[in-house]
This record gives structure tokens, C-alpha cells and sequence, in this order.
């Protein structure tokens, strides 16, 4: 079942992302969706590529690091606080109310050393907390089972 929900899952996500992908380098063949359009096959061969190369990075990255809880730990670390402290910061400058001088400096601040602090601080301790366990049950793309064996 978990297998099923992943297959489901990567795919309705990768179809999103491959679209916006496809817009932002072939912006011509995005909506060629016709057969009857000269630009069908093209953008189909575009969509393959980039399809393609998101399967590949995607087989790396899940099989670079072998311990599921340590890779999750590394995605929170990089991407929390972005969407903790930076996306929050953006979306109230954008929102159309006038920050005071204060607001603004406040807010720089707070993403810089709060946020850059998170960052930091929560990647360094991600990768050593990777690096240890890559010495005791196997690197990159070993088994967990097969490198506790191999350790023994």
C-alpha cells in the first residue's frame, strides 16, 4: 500500500512540477496540445525530458541517503526555513499594507539571523547526523539490511 500512495503521489507532484518547468524553458510548446499543432511532438519530447530527468534526480536523491528519517531530516532542515520565516516575510510585503520602516528592518533581521540560524545550524546537524550513520550501516546507495551484515 505504502508503495501504491508513493506511486500516486510522485506522480500527481511531478506532473506539477514538470509542467512548471516546461513553462519556464520551452515557453513555446507548453500548450501544444493538439495533434493537429506543429509544435505537438516537440513539446511531448520536451515534457519526456523533463519527466525523465525529474525520475532520475528523484532515484538519486531518495537512494543517496538510504535512512528514510535522516533524508526527511535533511528536506525539513534545507526547506523549514524558507517556509518559516522567508515565504511568511514575502507574503506580508506583498500583501498590499504599508510596513513602517521598523517592520521592514525587523523583519530583515528576524530572516537573517533567525532564519539563517535554522538554516544553518539544522543542515550542519542533518549532514553529521547523516555522516555517522553512513559509517555504521553503509553510504549512498547501500541496503540498510546488506550494510548492518556487512558491518559485522
Amino acid at each position: 500500500m505504502m508503495m501504491i500512495h508513493m506511486i500516486i503521489s510522485y506522480t500527481i507532484t511531478q506532473q506539477v512540477v514538470t509542467r512548471a518547468v516546461h513553462r519556464l524553458v520551452w515557453r513555446e510548446t507548453i500548450n501544444a496540445l493538439d495533434r493537429k499543432d506543429p509544435l505537438f511532438w516537440k513539446g511531448n519530447f520536451h515534457w519526456f525530458i523533463i519527466s525523465t530527468l525529474h525520475l532520475v534526480a528523484a532515484y538519486f536523491v531518495a537512494n543517496s541517503i538510504p535512512i528514510f528519517s535522516q533524508l526527511n531530516g535533511l528536506i525539513g532542515a534545507v526547506l523549514s526555513p524558507f517556509l518559516s520565516f522567508v515565504i511568511p516575510v514575502t507574503l506580508l510585503f506583498k500583501s498590499g499594507l504599508t510596513p513602517t520602516r521598523l517592520d521592514v528592518v525587523c523583519s530583515v533581521v528576524y530572516v537573517l539571523a533567525v532564519g539563517g540560524y535554522a538554516f544553518g545550524a539544522g543542515t550542519y546537524a542533518s549532514i553529521v547526523s547523516i555522516n555517522r550513520a553512513s559509517g555504521e550501516m553503509g553510504g549512498p546507495f547501500a541496503c540498510d539490511c546488506m550494510a548492518r551484515q556487512c558491518v559485522k
